[in-house]
Parts: structure tokens; sequence; C-alpha cells
């Protein structure tokens, strides 16, 4: 929950080869989550880690709260803390959405109809946000290939779970972080 700098250094050349190998992204833009874009803002922390992170081949400095979604970064750095209160609130926003919806859809019909014909786009789209169509996430930095599921995890997400883990030893995601933070010097 609490880190350094160089631990956001090293969490942004980890999630840059990662993206690299397994979502094959030649230069995987890299952002720092700060409470401005400026250079100078944030605590001492966000300040040394955006100066160390300027060496990251691809590091686009820092992004606010808002630009999350937004597209600007493949990979946003974060302490762990944040990152958790981040991602449960990220995981909250489909089940609002469909709250919302079902809620304008019970107004009348005509509600009803717009929302049945919009269902299909709907599903796609919000299959982007479901937890099980990615199993987990990885853990990097440790010594062998760990994926972190959700506590409420499917049969589904399991088995994606699986075939995330395949995909960090078939692209050898450890021995490529491993060379990287040793010819960085982190």
């Amino acid at each position: 929950a609490e880190v350094k700098a160089k631990f956001l250094l090293e969490f942004g050349i980890m999630g840059s080869i990662f993206m690299q190998n397994v979502f094959n992204l030649e230069k995987p833009k890299v952002a720092l989550l700060n409470i401005g874009e400026e250079e100078t803002k944030g605590t001492d922390l966000q300040k040394e880690a955006n100066k160390l992170m300027r060496q990251i081949d691809g590091f686009i400095g820092n992004v606010e709260g808002r630009d999350i979604f937004a597209g600007e970064a493949d990979v946003i750095i974060t302490d762990g803390f944040t990152g958790n209160v981040v991602l449960k609130f990220a995981e909250s926003i489909t089940t609002l959405l469909k709250a919302k919806i079902r809620h304008y859809s019970e107004r009348n019909l005509i509600n009803k109809i717009k929302v049945a014909a919009m269902v299909p786009t709907l599903k796609d789209i919000l299959k982007e946000f479901d937890y099980q169509e990615y199993g987990g996430v990885p853990l990097l930095g440790v010594n062998g290939n760990v994926i972190i599921g959700h506590g409420k995890s499917t049969p589904k997400a399991y088995k994606n779970m699986i075939f995330r883990a395949i995909d960090l030893i078939d692209n050898d995601i450890n021995g490529k972080i491993h060379t990287a933070l040793k010819l960085t010097g982190v």
C-alpha cells in the first residue's frame, strides 16, 4: 500500500513489458496517477517518481483520475492503496450502469423498447469491463507466475486466469522484467 518512488518506477517498467509482450503494444504509453498533470503537482513521492519514470521509453507524465478511462495511457502507475480504491470504484460502474438502465426501462413502454434495441450493443460494451473476461491480473515482480483473481471469481474467470498465466509463461514476462530491471539498475 505504501511505496517508494523507486517502486513506482519498477511498476512502470513491469507494466510496460507486460503490455508489450502480452498485448503486443510496441511502445506502451506509461503514466503516473497524480492530482494534476504538471510535474510539480502531488506529494514528494509523486514528484520524485515522475523524475525517475522519465527513463521509461513511453512515459507520458502525470494523468489525473478523469484520464483513467480516456485511453491516454496504456499503463497507469500508482501505489497499492490508491490503485485498489480505483479498481473497486471501476468495478462498481457496470453495476451502476445496469441499475440505471433497468430503472430507465421500467418508466414506460417506449423506454423499454429503446433499451431492448440497445441490449446487444450494451452487452458488447459492458463485456470490456467484466472481470470474468480477463480472469485476473498478474502479480508482476515476484519470482514466479501469479495471477490474482477476484474474491467472487466464477469458473469462467478461473479459466481465463489460466490462459493469462499461460501468456505470462509463453512470453517469458518474468525473465524480461528481470533483465530490464537489471539494465536500469533498479
